[in-house]
């Protein structure tokens, strides 16, 4: 018996680039207008969640940091679920910029498959954007 040969055809990397989107899924261009945001981190690492934004902040602005509580008052934060999610803040020094809260899990967990850093990052790069166009217009506003 003879085996059966197939000649399939491999994709180069040049065809491999000329069909690639020009938006990753999760940053297309209408939630993002000026382009994709870029954090300057390696986009092929398998960092978690939360290192991924405190590494973010830190590249924006050193005065940005990010903490981290695993309790809420429950007549504060009636939806908050003890044990399993976290409250996570966006501080500029001692004072809160934003509040929200996720799944413990999401949010430690490093992300080794493609789609789940996708997605985790697109979530991630909302925020991290927000705080660099902060700090631009605020040197903008300092330099005038």
């Amino acid at each position: 018996m003879s085996k059966k040969t197939t000649s399939r055809k491999k994709r180069t990397k040049k065809a491999a680039k000329r069909n690639a989107p020009k938006y990753p899924s999760w940053q297309g261009p209408g939630n993002f207008p000026d382009g994709p945001f870029v954090s300057g981190i390696n986009p092929q690492s398998h960092i978690s969640y939360q290192r991924y934004m405190e590494e973010g902040l830190a590249f924006i602005h050193p005065n940005f940091k990010l903490k981290v509580y695993r309790r809420a008052d429950a007549s504060e934060y009636p939806s908050f679920i003890p044990k399993k999610d976290v409250r996570v803040q966006i501080r500029w020094g001692d004072e809160i910029k934003h509040e929200w809260f996720v799944e413990k899990e999401f949010f430690e967990k490093g992300n080794s498959k493609k789609e789940d850093r996708e997605y985790m990052r697109g979530h991630a790069d909302i925020y991290l954007q927000a705080a660099k166009k902060a700090v631009d217009t605020a040197k903008k506003a300092k330099t005038k």
